[in-house]
């Protein structure tokens, strides 16, 4: 499995949705987000 790759300028985003998921119980935006970041993951190891 690829490993999931957080940019620096998404870093902020990546502690939104974590906090969000925390507090609210929604972790849908962080499902997604890692997601995205996974792709990218596969994107460094093609």
């Amino acid at each position: 499995m690829p490993p999931a790759i957080i940019k620096q300028e998404k870093k902020q985003l990546y502690y939104t949705f974590l906090n969000k998921s925390q507090l609210q119980g929604d972790s849908s935006l962080l499902e997604d987000f890692f997601c995205d970041a996974i792709l990218e993951g596969f994107k460094i190891i093609e």
